[in-house]
């Protein structure tokens, strides 16, 4: 679990055995700390600003929600964090290997993260993703 206090539900994972996984522990759960903190001001100060009254909340907000596309998934580890937080509408999760996919899949299934769409690859093909806010770190 994280520090973080939107975050105090466990996610349980797997992983295949040989796919990256970051070496230390420790740090894993500072860096996802330090992102679901960010991802809170952001999803707050996006939802409260009066700008975000007038344009976003009327064209994303009651349309299509407050969306995150996630590349790089993986097995999902920081996926079910995030999905678990309840900051975000939908999120969808990109990964191109394979196997991370399937694991991914199985995780959020298993820790009932909702609503979370995993991808294959780069998503082309499929119905375009909603308009997406980047944040560029400090």
């Amino acid at each position: 679990t994280c520090k973080n206090a939107r975050m105090h539900t466990p996610v349980y994972y797997q992983k295949p055995e040989d796919a990256f996984q970051h070496p230390n522990r420790y740090t894993m759960l500072q860096a996802l700390d330090w992102m679901l903190n960010k991802l809170s001001m952001i999803g707050k100060e996006i939802r409260e600003s009066d700008r975000c009254r007038r344009t976003v909340e009327e064209t994303l907000c009651e349309e299509n929600g407050f969306n995150l596309l996630e590349m790089y998934c993986g097995c999902g580890a920081h996926t079910m964090a995030i999905a678990k937080t309840g900051i975000f509408d939908s999120i969808v999760a990109v990964e191109l290997d394979k196997r991370l996919v399937s694991a991914c899949k199985e995780n959020c299934e298993r820790n009932n993260c909702s609503p979370v769409q995993v991808e294959d690859g780069s998503c082309g093909g499929k119905d375009p993703i909603s308009p997406v806010h980047v944040f560029q770190g400090e």
